[in-house]
C-alpha cells in the first residue's frame, strides 16, 4: 500500500504522519479522555489496511492509559479510527493486551455475554452519512438540527468524517427506563422521524447495546478531525475546515468541550424537554 492514495489527496504515509502529529498534542488527548469517561474505547482499522485491527473493551481512565493503548497496539503505524461506546458503563474489568488470550479470560467472557449488566446509561445517537450525497446529508442534518432546537434539546454535533455527522444527546438527559425498553424507544423514535420527514441519509440500522460511535477530537483517516461543531461551523460546513492542519491553526482545542446546546437551561428543564421529544415521536 506504499504511496497509495486514500480518500483524501494525501498518501497513506502522509496521513499517518498527520495522525501522529495530531495525537502528539497533550491537550487533544485531554479532550478525548473527558469524552471517554465510563466508556469503552475501541480501535478499528480501515478495511483497506493489510493487517486488520479491531480492539474493543479498552478503558482510557487517564492519559497514561490512553498512551499505553496507543503504544501497545502500534496505533501510529496503521490507519486506525477511534470509537467509543454509546453506552455508559460501570465496573468494566481490565483485560489482557494479548488479543488471542483475552477472549479466553473468564472476566472477558462474562463481560461480553452480560454487557447489559454493566450499562448505566445510553446516549441518543444519530448517524447521518453523506458519502453518497453530501449535499442531501447536510440539508437533512440541518432539518434535524431545527427540530432539536425547537425542543431546546441538550445535544452536540460532530463531523464523523468530511462527509457525515453525529448528533448526540448524552445519557444524563435521557428518561430513566430499563435499558432494553430504552433501546426499543430510541429505535421507534428514529423510525418515526425518518418516516415523517422522509430522511434519506440518517442511519436507520438497529440501535443496539454495543454500538460504538466516533470519539470527539479523534482523527478520522480521511484526514479530518471529529470536531464538536458550533452552529456557525455546522451551518457553513466545509471539509477543509476540519482537516488536521486547519484545526490546529484555527481552533482553540484546550477546554473546548462538546459545545452542547441549551446549557443555559437547568438539568431538570433539559430532561423535561427530552421527555417531551420522546413522547411526541415514540
Amino acid at each position: 500500500m506504499k504511496g497509495e492514495k486514500t480518500m483524501t489527496n494525501l498518501t497513506r504515509e502522509q496521513i499517518l504522519a498527520e495522525r501522529k502529529e495530531w495525537y502528539s498534542k497533550t491537550y487533544v488527548q485531554f479532550e478525548m479522555i473527558k469524552c471517554l469517561a465510563h466508556r469503552e474505547l475501541c480501535f478499528l482499522s480501515l478495511k483497506s489496511e493489510e493487517k486488520k485491527k479491531a480492539v474493543r473493551y479498552l478503558l482510557a481512565l487517564n492519559l497514561s492509559y490512553l498512551q499505553k493503548h496507543f503504544n501497545w497496539f502500534n496505533f501510529y503505524d496503521a490507519l486506525i479510527n477511534v470509537y467509543n461506546s454509546v453506552a455508559v458503563l460501570k465496573d468494566v474489568p481490565v483485560f489482557s493486551y494479548n488479543l488471542s488470550e483475552r477472549k479466553k479470560e473468564p472476566a472477558y467472557i462474562e463481560f461480553d455475554k452480560n454487557y447489559a449488566n454493566y450499562v448505566i446509561g445510553y446516549d441518543f445517537f444519530w448517524d447521518i452519512d453523506g458519502k453518497e450525497n453530501f449535499e442531501l446529508c447536510h440539508q437533512e442534518a440541518k432539518e434535524l438540527k431545527k427540530i432539536f432546537d425547537e425542543y431546546s434539546l441538550p445535544y452536540y454535533i460532530i463531523n464523523s468524517s468530511k462527509k457525515g455527522f453525529h448528533f448526540v444527546i448524552e445519557a444524563k438527559y435521557i428518561p430513566e427506563m430499563d435499558i432494553h425498553k430504552l433501546l426499543e424507544t430510541l429505535n421507534e423514535i428514529v423510525y418515526n422521524m425518518v418516516g415523517i420527514y422522509d430522511f434519506k441519509t440518517i442511519d436507520k440500522s438497529i440501535i443496539d447495546l454495543k454500538r460504538v460511535k466516533k470519539t470527539p477530537y479523534g482523527f478520522s483517516c480521511d484526514n479530518s478531525i471529529c470536531l464538536p461543531l458550533s452552529d456557525e461551523m455546522f451551518a457553513n460546513f466545509k471539509a477543509e475546515d476540519v482537516e488536521m492542519k486547519s484545526v490546529l491553526q484555527n481552533i482553540q482545542i484546550k477546554n473546548r468541550g462538546l459545545l452542547t446546546r441549551n446549557q443555559n437551561l437547568s438539568l431538570e428543564e433539559l430532561k423535561n424537554n427530552v421527555s417531551k421529544f420522546f413522547k411526541d415521536f415514540s
